[in-house]
């Protein structure tokens, strides 16, 4: 009896780790992005440490406090083959030049995160805890509140932050963040995934406020694309159940014709969202389609890349760019840095594993629509190694992928030989 009342508090306390664990990566890998002002930044450095200190701690907990999962182990058997083959190849055709000084932090991070993710999900079948979701907008209401404390929003109309760092560091007036847009953009597909768990309640009310007010917010960051992605996930959560589905609509309506009061001049000149998206009709895509034909140029012309890949960096190095100008594009960057065919072969797994992982939880699950999301903004900005939870996503689902493929390959040997 005495033996069982020490276990289960152990028990606890190691889930409330890993719990912690996984919410302070999240913190990690998504509180850069909300620099304004000079007060701001001194804050979010700060709170940037403790995160990556607790998440070490936790990583360091279950390496030697709890018997690695398979699904872990797996996971990160093919990180590591997959990151020592990518270095391989950059330190051949030369890509480390470009790349080298950030390899270490996007090995280390993504790693942390594979370890986090698969011990929370063999734990508990699921990788964000059910108190994770609130939590999470808990956190979203506080980066705003301290946003604004900071002097990092100004409230007169129209209503906009002010990019103080970001405008110092490109010596002009910055007047858009993709780091704010996609944080609320986040946040607003939290507060979509409480709606659709509450469905007709009280709560539901307070999630709806939420989901209005953190998608104004991403309006005023100005990231077309991640807005997009964000309404893309947010449509498919709200529009399939019919109640809620009625709600959002009925709540649209009311945002439309409240815009329909205004000037629209007004509202084009004040909101930098309506005119970067009026440069998109235009043609104007900020070099994205440039770059992206650049990355299908290379493939043709160095067949190498194409079947064995050439590693991150060697795009840049080859057309003599800077290291912020990728392919920005995961899938064209996944196959110039790995090739192909390995290319391929990880993705069936991580396909595999992520619709075993859907299957498992089905719908309501945050961390899938978290996922979805960030590959979906994948495809348009940030460089591959550097999307930290994309990457430990993708590896966590060719775990999963994996083990599972491999039980129902010898299940069906063993019925085979029956």
């Amino acid at each position: 009896m005495q033996a069982t009342c020490i276990v289960v508090p152990t028990l606890i306390r190691e889930s409330r780790i890993l719990s912690v664990g996984v919410f302070c990566f999240v913190v990690l890998t998504t509180i850069s992005g909300l620099v304004t002002t000079y007060e701001a930044r001194e804050v979010i450095y700060l709170f940037r440490m403790m995160a990556a200190g607790f998440v070490l701690i936790a990583t360091l907990f279950v390496f030697f406090k709890l018997h690695i999962p398979k699904i872990v182990a797996v996971a990160l058997l093919c990180y590591f083959l997959g990151f020592i083959y990518a270095t391989f190849v950059a330190a051949i055709s030369g890509g480390l030049e470009v790349s080298g000084q950030y390899m270490l932090l996007d090995f280390v991070v993504p790693l942390c995160g594979i370890v986090l993710f698969g011990a929370r999900f063999n734990e508990s079948a699921q990788v964000f805890s059910d108190n994770f979701l609130n939590l999470f907008l808990v956190y979203a209401v506080v980066a705003f509140l301290l946003t604004v404390i900071f002097g990092g929003v100004s409230i007169q109309f129209p209503p906009r932050f002010i990019f103080e760092v970001g405008s110092d560091e490109i010596g002009r007036e910055e007047n858009y963040s993709l780091g704010i847009t996609s944080f609320y953009v986040l946040a607003s597909i939290a507060a979509s995934v409480g709606i659709v768990r509450s469905g007709i309640s009280f709560r539901s009310v307070i999630y709806l406020f939420l989901l209005l007010l953190f998608l104004f917010l991403s309006v005023l960051g100005g990231g077309r694309g991640e807005i997009m992605a964000g309404i893309l996930v947010i449509s498919f959560l709200l529009l399939r159940d019919r109640r809620v589905r009625l709600i959002s609509i009925g709540a649209l309506v009311f945002c439309a014709a409240i815009a329909f009061v205004f000037d629209w001049d007004l509202l084009f000149e004040g909101f930098v969202v309506l005119q970067r998206f009026q440069l998109i009709f235009e043609g104007d895509m900020s070099a994205r389609d440039l770059l992206l034909m650049n990355a299908f140029e290379l493939l043709l012309d160095k067949s190498l890349c194409l079947f064995l890949g050439c590693g991150p960096g060697f795009f840049q190095k080859y057309y003599g760019y800077g290291f912020g100008l990728y392919p920005h594009n995961s899938i064209a960057e996944a196959v110039l840095i790995f090739g192909l065919p390995l290319f391929l072969f990880a993705m069936f797994f991580a396909v595999y594993g992520f619709f075993r992982y859907f299957k498992m939880v089905r719908e309501g699950d945050f961390f899938m629509v978290f996922f979805i999301y960030n590959f979906f903004v994948s495809l348009k900005s940030g460089y591959f190694l550097g999307s930290w939870n994309l990457v430990a996503g993708v590896f966590l689902f060719i775990g999963i992928g994996f083990l599972r493929f491999s039980y129902s390959s010898s299940s069906n040997h063993h019925l085979a030989e029956s």
